[in-house]
């Protein structure tokens, strides 16, 4: 949902993450932007249309129908674009609405990625992070209080700068913080994370882990000292964390215990 506001600005950052994504050669990336632009127009979305929206599928077609010169960098485009698309399908991107980000930001929700490969994980929780990111920055919101919180299981991958991760994640860290958006990873090790998005995550939490070197650098993270961190490692168990809050008056380390969930028996796996 491009929003009705600011659609070239959404079409910008959208092309600008595509690539990222695809690593595309400049003339590639020029005729991505030019069919952008034409299905906007084509859509009349320039002129105020809202309740339809153009998809990667209508791109990839006009793509394919293209006549020009450059036949070199328009079958790189395709070739990225449609190993994309089958990742994609068009169960998740075929859709022409659909409820934007900052809509579903008001609401409390569960999303379960089931894509097959990290790379368009990647991409869907981009895709949900970076207009609520964006909204924040719009409406001026600036040394808020807390208001949405996003937390993502699973997210070792997503943690990693460069390439791999999100883009523009260092920035997103520094950018929540002062909007009011608190943003959150459960990672098994710090290798590749960068030292910025750590300098920016004022709560640090630390469960059991096995791996000694995961242990020695989390436990640095959390300021224990030997003596602490050897003492964490005999009372953590299931349930059983190190925290440490860099906002407050109190900033050492301290145990605590999470109360165990008890699902009623109506609610299933499913």
């Amino acid at each position: 949902d491009a929003g009705t506001n600011h659609p070239r600005a959404h079409l910008n950052a959208v092309l600008a993450r595509f690539e990222h994504l695809w690593e595309l050669p400049t003339r590639a990336a020029l005729i991505l932007q030019a069919v952008g632009y034409s299905l906007y127009r084509d859509f009349g979305i320039w002129s105020g249309q809202c309740h339809r929206y153009p998809t990667l599928f209508h791109a990839y077609e006009i793509i394919r129908k293209l006549h020009q010169d450059n036949a070199a960098a328009r079958d790189a485009l395709l070739a990225r674009l449609g190993e994309f698309l089958e990742e994609y399908t068009p169960q998740s991107g075929a859709w022409l609405k659909g409820w934007s980000a900052s809509d579903l930001a008001r609401f409390s929700m569960v999303f379960q990625l089931r894509a097959r490969s990290h790379r368009l994980k990647h991409f869907l929780v981009e895709s949900l992070l970076h207009p609520v990111f964006q909204h924040a920055v719009e409406r001026g919101a600036l040394n808020h209080d807390l208001q949405l919180f996003v937390f993502i299981d699973d997210g070792q991958r997503l943690a990693v700068g460069g390439h791999a991760g999100i883009s523009g994640l260092d920035d997103s860290f520094a950018l929540t913080r002062s909007a009011g958006i608190g943003l959150g990873f459960i990672i098994q090790t710090l290798h590749g994370v960068s030292p910025y998005a750590l300098a920016n995550i004022n709560i640090r939490l630390l469960g059991r882990m096995a791996d000694p070197d995961a242990w020695m650098s989390m436990g640095r993270q959390l300021g224990l000292s030997p003596e602490r961190l050897q003492y964490a490692q005999a009372q953590l168990g299931p349930g059983r964390f190190v925290g440490v809050v860099n906002t407050g008056e109190w900033n050492e380390p301290f145990l605590f215990e999470a109360p165990h969930l008890k699902f009623d028996l109506n609610v299933t796996e499913a």
